[in-house]
């Protein structure tokens, strides 16, 4: 007499074992941990491309806003506390702007203000920096105004 023995049968379900999702999680992990601090320093450095740009865009503000008024409008540089403000020249503010953190602020400007006249005309040549602070490989943005008025982005 034959005996047959009926075992249950084992289904797979398809899936991923605890094991292997761990391992998964162990290597992304990883490569995370490589990956952050390039993309923090990409981002630093947007942030000093951003702020270049909102520089450029003020000083054609003040400028621009010199001659529609008719009066003398100044760009006061604060290297100190990496910020910036247009005013006119009763000190009106027009407008105020702090760099993000990390960023840098330059300028080659006398008494670290840029003048413009009611001609739209600037009192001085001055170049302005923007950059990243502790990078050396950081780019620097430079704008520089020349006694026309004109800009120049470097």
């Amino acid at each position: 007499m034959a005996f047959t023995i009926f075992l249950p049968q084992v289904h797979r379900r398809d899936g991923f074992t605890l094991l292997e999702a761990l391992i998964v999680l162990a290597v992304l992990s990883i490569l995370v941990g490589i990956a952050l601090p390039p993309l923090a320093r990409a981002q630093r450095r947007f942030g000093a491309y951003t702020a270049a740009r909102e520089l450029r865009a003020d000083v054609t503000h003040a400028r621009l806003r010199a001659i529609l008024d008719g009066a003398t409008v100044r760009v006061v540089m604060d290297t100190a506390s990496a910020r910036y403000r247009v005013e006119r020249a009763d000190r009106t503010l027009l407008r105020d702007r702090e760099l993000p953190p990390g960023i840098v602020l330059r300028t080659s400007a006398h008494r670290q203000e840029i003048v413009f006249s009611a001609r739209g005309t600037s009192n001085l040549y001055s170049t302005t920096w923007i950059g990243v602070g502790g990078d050396a490989d950081a780019h620097w943005h430079g704008l520089r105004v020349i006694p026309t008025g004109a800009l120049e982005v470097r």
